[in-house]
């Protein structure tokens, strides 16, 4: 080359080592301030000489030779806040489901309240003699509610009604005693044999030890019956009932 094109070539040099020197004069400095503020340093300058970590906290000196870091650093970085992030999130997250799994627990172990029937009857009916308004409530509790309510419920309003030495005697069901005898015999047999029944009560006697009801029923039957097999049918049936009541207190019985 001729001696004007080496100064031409020294003369474009000299801007690229000047920067370059001046770019690691400026690493060793202390950190400038924000151009944003004068109080506080630069973010970029702070994070390109001591390398800090927003995730960790942590700070890494960086060689000499400051330089931007690279997409891998980046990445490695990244992960490691993700992470972080992630175990916060973990450890904040346990302790909840866990006081939520026992909240759930608790709930399903606590009793439900039992619910007693009201049977609401019209006016006419609150003056009828004690055996026959046991009975009536006893039966439209029975039409309303029998199959619907669960075990306990249904033992606790049954029970209102039904004296704890009851003595039940049925041709189809055989003889039982107490509130729990009867359930298991009636109520449970008729129920397997007749899944579906719409009751109407055509008859009604009583006084005050006494009562007597005639009722229909038009009754699917589903299921066999004193050994006979089930048509699968609506039938008919005709129930007649003798009850005796004995008072226990003024004006109520069982």
């Amino acid at each position: 080359t001729s001696p004007t094109q080496q100064a031409v070539a020294n003369r474009l040099s000299t801007p690229v080592l000047m920067a370059f020197s001046f770019g690691r004069h400026k690493a060793k400095q202390s950190p400038l301030p924000s151009p944003e503020s004068t109080f506080a340093p630069s973010p970029f300058t702070e994070r390109l000489i001591t390398g800090s970590s927003s995730c960790s906290g942590e700070s890494n000196q960086l060689p000499e030779m400051a330089l931007p870091p690279l997409m891998e650093d980046r990445a490695n970085g990244g992960f490691s806040c993700a992470w972080h992030s992630l175990r916060r999130g973990l450890l904040l997250a346990l302790p909840i489901m866990g006081l939520v799994g026992l909240c759930v627990a608790s709930s399903l172990r606590m009793p439900h309240p039992v619910k007693i029937w009201n049977p609401d009857l019209r006016r006419e009916f609150q003056t009828e003699p004690m055996a026959k308004s046991v009975i009536r409530k006893f039966d439209a509790y029975n039409m309303a509610r029998g199959g619907r309510d669960d075990a306990e419920t249904f033992r606790a309003n049954v029970e209102q009604y039904m004296a704890p030495d009851l003595l039940y005697e049925s041709v189809g069901f055989g003889t039982w005693r107490t509130p729990s005898g009867w359930a298991r015999g009636e109520e449970m047999h008729y129920g397997m044999a007749f899944p579906e029944t719409v009751f109407t009560q055509m008859l009604f006697f009583g006084d005050r030890k006494v009562a007597t009801t005639t009722t229909y029923g038009s009754a699917l039957w589903g299921g066999d019956f004193l050994g006979i097999k089930a048509p699968q049918q609506w039938v008919t049936l005709r129930i007649t009932d003798f009850y005796s009541i004995r008072e226990e207190v003024h004006g109520w019985g069982r």
